[in-house]
């Protein structure tokens, strides 16, 4: 997976993530693990390495990493915002 570079244009602000869909025109923000997980994606992490890096960062019980790694994922393919590699 990977950040669709064409939809979102984002900076890393005061550990956050300040973002952009650009086609919607709306600003989000991610701290925490949704953080760790938009920085991994922007180094093309698939869903299986966004869940290990929870286990390893917050300790989160693996098959809830998966879960929640998942929708993550989820959500960012909906708004247009992530896609899977080429």
């Amino acid at each position: 997976m990977r950040l669709n570079e064409s939809a979102v244009t984002w900076r890393e602000v005061d550990s956050e993530i300040v973002a952009l869909n650009v086609h919607a025109g709306v600003y989000f923000t991610l701290n925490g693990s949704g953080r760790l997980l938009w920085l991994a994606l922007a180094d093309s992490a698939s869903v299986d390495e966004l869940a290990d890096l929870l286990v390893a960062t917050y300790g989160v019980p693996e098959e809830q990493a998966r879960i929640d790694a998942s929708a993550f994922v989820d959500d960012l393919v909906g708004r247009s915002l992530v896609e899977a590699d080429a």
